[in-house]
């Protein structure tokens, strides 16, 4: 099953002002939580 993340308006805003390399480290764990879901412990996901 994979999971729906949600973007939002702040997390963009957020997000442009990212190196690139913070971004692609990010982009992988968004991947992983998309798989994952709530699988996660906490904090990596807030249930």
């Amino acid at each position: 099953m994979t999971w729906e993340v949600k973007f939002t308006n702040e997390f963009e805003m957020w997000w442009v002002e990212l190196d690139d390399s913070t971004q692609v480290a990010i982009d992988a764990l968004v991947r992983l939580l998309e798989v994952g879901g709530q699988n996660f412990l906490f904090p990596t996901v807030q249930k």
